[in-house]
């Protein structure tokens, strides 16, 4: 082999290398930005169910056990959903090492799990505070009532 024909191996190999880093380092970089907006997004939702359970008044009745259930279960998905969180950066991080395609898509496959928990979590938040203030109508009512 000639050594302009090595030249072009390592020029080819070094063009190939840096390629895979880029992709890797643009795969971490809009992984790290999907990663703080679903902190942000958890954030607010631990607030709304924060919010809930200030708002909660205890109470003996089936209705207020079940508000209850339903506020503590939203908190105990909340830290589920942040354990899966935590888990998205070394699968993805794996599949980089397999090369960028492959990151890529579990880039997507992660981005598109965490927005299905996510959507879940703001419908489990929405009908937790629906269930919350139909007590407080319940009981509104009975005290009226008496």
């Amino acid at each position: 082999m000639s050594g302009v024909q090595r030249g072009l191996v390592v020029l080819v190999s070094l063009a190939v290398t840096a390629g895979c880093e880029r992709d890797g380092g643009a795969i971490r970089a809009a992984l790290a930005s999907r990663q703080a907006e679903w902190q942000r997004e958890i954030q607010s939702l631990k607030a709304q169910q924060s919010a809930l359970s200030e708002r909660y008044v205890p109470g003996s009745s089936t209705a207020a056990l079940r508000v209850h259930a339903a506020i503590d279960g939203v908190a105990q998905s909340i830290a589920d959903v942040e354990a899966q969180a935590r888990q998205i950066s070394p699968r993805v991080e794996v599949a980089i090492g397999r090369g960028g395609e492959a990151g890529e898509k579990a880039l997507d496959e992660e981005s598109a799990r965490m927005r299905d928990y996510l959507q879940a979590l703001a419908t489990d938040v929405a009908s937790a505070g629906r269930q919350l203030d139909e007590l407080g109508k319940d009981e509104q009512g009975n005290v009226a009532a008496e």
